[in-house]
């Protein structure tokens, strides 16, 4: 089964979808680079500035409770 990734706020409460993959097989892990993404990981990255980030799987442990930040 594949895992989906996010980078999330802490402070916010707030997660980006940015990637998916399987923890089992490494090499086919990827970090999504859409210019959608991008341009939309940017922003966040941007906005959230000197906060508390985490990268994790969005599925389990503490960003399943953030708000997702969609991608246009």
């Amino acid at each position: 089964m594949s895992q989906t990734y996010s980078i999330g706020c802490r402070d916010c409460k707030k997660h980006l979808w940015i990637g998916q993959g399987w923890d089992s097989k490494p090499d086919e892990r990827r970090i999504y680079t859409s210019k959608n993404h991008i341009d939309a990981l940017g922003e966040f990255l941007f906005a959230h500035k000197g906060h508390n980030l985490v990268f994790d799987e969005n599925t389990e442990g503490e960003i399943l409770d953030f708000e997702e930040i969609e991608t246009e």
